[in-house]
């Protein structure tokens, strides 16, 4: 392989990883995306008369047992009233207040809210009811399905094909690596493990480098848009490099230590 092959190599390996890194980008900031619109599903639950603060202390702690609860907050009928009355610009007499205390809650997952509201139903005595704007659930379910959607076609036109073609290059290369160590060894698992070992740092420098190349231009382009588009820029920079380097030292175990036969034996 002369040094004009060599290098065109490096290059192609370092641009596939930039593909690479940029797909795994696109699917977690739009996964991150997904997950706060979804966070946006809110039910709230209405609260018996005359609970004491001890009582509602244990309903809180039993909603935060529930793995699909998010969030919570508590509302007095008090500060309800207070707000109403701040809203309205009205005077009502607190012996006069219609409200009730609420617990409002974020749910993950629209679809999420039923089994809240019947595991409730079933072993909460303290709760009259439960309230949530169906038009903005509707709204919400519709938007998350399209980003799952997204993600998916993310997944399999992006990432997979990326995966594939970084995997087919090193075979490649491995194979005249291969060739040429067949020539005087004769044995083809050394001639594979000695291609693999000549490779090994130049395809952790091209995985660095096109990790490393994309990650600044990612800084860049958040710093300078993120007012702009900051909806899409949601991952932040120390969960891009956690992952994607992750992902891509992952990819770099793979392709050395999985086993390669060829079946073709070069010719002498």
């Amino acid at each position: 392989m002369n040094f004009e092959r060599k290098k065109s190599s490096f290059f192609v390996l370092t641009y596939l990883f930039f593909l690479f890194v940029f797909f795994i980008s696109l699917f977690l900031n739009i996964n991150k995306y997904r997950e706060i619109i979804e966070n946006k599903s809110i039910l709230q639950i209405e609260l018996k008369e005359g609970l004491k603060q001890k009582e509602i202390e244990v309903l809180e702690q039993k909603l935060w047992k529930i793995k699909e609860v998010k969030n919570l907050k508590y509302y007095s009928k008090a500060r309800g009233l207070k707000r109403l009355v701040k809203e309205l610009e009205i005077s009502i007499p607190e012996v006069n207040n219609p409200l009730s205390d609420l617990i409002i809650i974020n749910v993950l997952g629209v679809e999420n809210k039923k089994k809240i509201i019947d595991t409730l139903l079933e072993t909460e005595k303290n709760i009259v009811s439960f309230h949530f704007n169906e038009v903005v659930t509707e709204q919400i379910t519709k938007e998350s399905k399209n980003l799952k959607n997204i993600l998916l076609a993310v997944l399999i036109l992006g990432i997979v094909p990326i995966i594939y073609m970084i995997y087919s290059m090193f075979i490649n290369l491995v194979y005249e690596k291969y060739s040429y160590y067949y020539q005087s060894s004769q044995d083809e698992e050394k001639a594979v493990k000695l291609g693999k070992k000549v490779l090994f740092l130049p395809l952790v420098a091209s995985a660095i480098s096109g990790s490393a190349i994309y990650y600044n231009l990612y800084l860049l382009f958040k710093r300078k848009y993120s007012e702009e588009i900051v909806e899409i820029f949601r991952v932040s920079e120390i969960e891009i490099v956690y992952s994607t380097f992750g992902l891509v030292f992952c990819i770099v175990l793979m392709l050395i230590f999985i086993p390669i036969k060829f079946k073709d034996r070069p010719r002498k």
